[in-house]
Parts: C-alpha cells; sequence; structure tokens
C-alpha cells in the first residue's frame, strides 16, 4: 500500500488539495489504497484547518496516519475531531 508522507511539508495547504491529489491518483489507483501520513508538526500547525482537510481527505476515500503523535504539544483529545 503506498504512502505518501508529509514530512518537510512548510506551507498552508490549499484547500483544493483534497480534489487535486485524488485527480493525481484516481487514474492510476483507487485512493483507499494510498494512506497519507502527516505528522503531529503539521497537524498542530493549525488544527481546525488540518481537521476539515484531513476529513476531505477521508471523504475522498484516503487512508490517514498521523505520525510522530505524542511526541510534541497535542492531546489525546484531539482523536475525537479527526476522522476515523
Amino acid at each position: 500500500m503506498p504512502t505518501i508522507a508529509s514530512h518537510g511539508l512548510q506551507c498552508q495547504p490549499s484547500p483544493a488539495l483534497p480534489e487535486q491529489v485524488s485527480t493525481l491518483v484516481r487514474p492510476y489507483m483507487d485512493p483507499a489504497w494510498v494512506t497519507l501520513e502527516i505528522t503531529e508538526s503539521v497537524l498542530m500547525t493549525d488544527p481546525i484547518e488540518m481537521e476539515t482537510l484531513l476529513k476531505r481527505l477521508h471523504e475522498q476515500n484516503f487512508q490517514i496516519a498521523i505520525d510522530d503523535f505524542g511526541t510534541g504539544f497535542s492531546s489525546l483529545s484531539r482523536f475525537q475531531y479527526l476522522p476515523p
């Protein structure tokens, strides 16, 4: 299963990102086979915005993984706002 990681993501992602990623992936494979990995530090740059973005990616059927969770300043209570 391919994994796309957010390591080194330095800019604020565009609201169009879920559709752009889906457009790139769908001709080659079902997005359900792709795991998008985001680090805790990227997630916590703007938790509300990133939660919305992750929900939209999940709606496109991408799998979401959070890397390095618990190594920074986040809280387990944030999990309730993330897609299943």
